[in-house]
């Protein structure tokens, strides 16, 4: 069986199948030794961006700088003269370590006000906005900003600073960008999810299993879906892996979460003119 082809619906269809056939055990069938220091892994620094990876970013950024752009000049025709953001709240499970990548994580709406003071328009920019961390690093850079420019003779324009849009740098896009796709479900974090269940309930329903040539042949999880009784208990995508050690005699497991291979996930960066957004691959 390949786990790379399965869709995440099946693969949680799956995942909720096995799990509900086997909760005849509270006891702990399988340790996961090092999941804590996996979660907290970031990605490195120093990575080097190939020259299409740097191409890629530099779409991306372009497009997010062109819907603020074009927002900017839909509040100018609506007759505003300035823009407020105003922030949403956002909840950070997924990005626990954000400003480690970008300055700020919430999103915002782009609020326009008249000469005297009437909001004339409120955006969402909704397709910027989300879960994609990189696009954060695009971004109005004024929380209140003038749409006019400098006139001596204009008192509007003496005491607020002109609106301005700050773009970072391809490589910390980038870096952003390969954070995001850690945090939104990677082929390494599915399948670990499925294997690990596989296991847990082939030893919790104490089903006959042999292990050769690192898989887990237990044939009685067929019952339950046809053709999912074979186990890799070890296996390394460039988005990670894992390494599961049976103890044949307690009926127990252990998971060792291995680390993103960083630098080789890194060199798949390509630009998704469909999305318009960069994409990694897993393998």
């Amino acid at each position: 069986m390949n786990t790379k082809s399965l869709s995440t619906g099946l693969i949680l269809a799956l995942l909720f199948t096995f799990s509900s056939a086997s909760n005849a055990s509270p006891s702990v069938i399988i340790t996961d030794i090092n999941q804590v220091e996996y979660s907290k892994l970031s990605v490195p620094a120093d990575l080097t961006w190939s020259a299409s990876a740097l191409y890629a970013a530099k779409r991306e950024q372009q497009y997010v700088y062109g819907v603020l752009k074009q927002e900017l000049e839909a509040q100018r025709k609506s007759g505003a003269i300035r823009v407020s953001k105003i922030y949403r709240t956002y909840h950070t499970d997924e990005y626990k370590d954000w400003k480690k990548y970008v300055p700020e994580i919430r999103d915002y709406q782009i609020a326009g006000y008249s000469r005297s003071n009437l909001q004339k328009r409120v955006a969402d920019l909704y397709q910027i906005g989300g879960p994609d961390l990189q696009r954060k690093l695009v971004y109005l850079k004024q929380d209140n900003c003038s749409l006019l420019d400098f006139n001596l003779f204009d008192i509007d324009t003496w005491f607020v600073e002109k609106c301005s849009i700050t773009v970072g740098s391809p490589g910390k896009f980038l870096r952003a960008a390969l954070r995001t796709k850690m945090a939104m479900g990677s082929a390494a974090n599915q399948s670990r999810a499925w294997f690990r269940e596989l296991v847990d309930a082939c030893l919790r329903s104490e089903y006959p299993y042999k292990i050769s040539n690192g898989i887990m042949n237990c044939p009685k999880l067929a019952k339950d879906s046809p053709g999912f009784n074979s186990i890799e208990l070890e296996g390394y995508l460039l988005s990670g892996g894992w390494k599961f050690t049976v103890n044949q005699t307690k009926n127990t497991a252990t998971l060792k979460y291995l680390p993103p291979k960083f630098q080789e996930w890194a060199d798949t960066a390509t630009w998704d003119a469909n999305s318009k957004i960069v994409r990694f691959s897993d393998n």
